[in-house]
């Protein structure tokens, strides 16, 4: 049975199926102007009741969306592990405005955004793409410094597709926290990797033991990551394998990007920089 139904039905509500469907289509937020079966969908996760572990069952999903090397896949290993989903089946990772794909699958019951210092963006991505030229057989990297990519690939892919709001991020940022999602930054994930689970879980209402949640976090240290994974088959297994992981080290982009390109950083993505506070 489908979990969104499952959630309706409960009676803990002390409402019924009928009555539940009737409260979720009468729902309308403020300002909600884009599909009422949007709202449904968002209504019945925010209203369904809390979880356990035991409740979750094979065929709840979870995603985690982001800008590309933000620790997308870093967040998807702890969740992994901490809630016992099979990463390659439960979890599904999305970038930017993928997300609006998927916003109406019954069995997707939870998301997280996690945002990062677009500066650390441009560096990791850089050295990403250094790696990835080498493994598809180029004879050196075509953007050999951080500057070469940014001016010559990174501005004109991001601002020339649809997956990343053509540039607009902080249309995507609007979307996301107006669904009610959990923003999770980057930098506070390194500064403290349970307390920003701990704020996922709260957002979805499932309910962890503490120190489930300690283990998790001390587990996928980005020291002990590689053999962490090792032991669970997967997406994430193979991403780290290959070298995905690279320092995970915060504000690396004062020794290592330009001031040409923190300086248009913080005239062209502004206001992302700004929400995120990003100084």
């Amino acid at each position: 049975m489908n979990r969104n139904r499952r959630f309706a039905e409960r009676p803990a509500r002390g409402l019924s199926r009928a009555a539940g469907r009737r409260n979720a289509r009468a729902y309308v937020p403020p300002g909600e102007t884009d599909g009422r079966d949007r709202e449904e969908a968002d209504f019945v996760r925010y209203v369904a009741p809390p979880m356990s572990l035991a409740d979750l069952g094979s065929r709840f999903r979870v995603t985690v969306n982001s800008v590309p090397k933000s620790g997308t896949v870093w967040m998807a290993a702890m969740l992994a592990h901490l809630l016992g989903l099979d990463v390659d089946r439960q979890v599904v990772l999305t970038h930017v405005n993928d997300i609006r794909a998927g916003r109406l699958d019954p069995d997707l019951q939870g998301t997280v955004v996690v945002v990062r210092d677009l500066r650390d963006v441009v560096v990791s991505w850089h050295h990403e793409l250094v790696r990835s030229d080498a493994r598809c057989g180029f004879p050196g990297p075509r953007y050999p410094t951080a500057e070469a990519f940014y001016f010559e690939h990174f501005i004109g892919l991001v601002r020339s597709s649809p997956r990343y709001a053509h540039g607009r991020l902080e249309e995507w940022l609007d979307y996301v926290t107006g669904r009610g999602y959990p923003l999770v930054r980057y930098e506070d994930m390194m500064a403290d990797p349970s307390a920003a689970l701990g704020k996922v879980l709260r957002f979805w209402k499932i309910d962890v033991p503490a120190e489930a949640i300690v283990e998790t976090a001390a587990a996928h240290a980005f020291a002990r990551m590689p053999a962490t994974v090792a032991r669970t088959p997967g997406f994430v297994r193979r991403m780290v394998q290959a070298g995905h992981l690279r320092r995970g080290v915060v504000g690396s982009w004062r020794d290592e990007l330009p001031a040409a390109v923190q300086d248009d950083i913080a005239s062209r993505f502004g206001e992302y920089q700004s929400r995120g506070g990003y100084r």
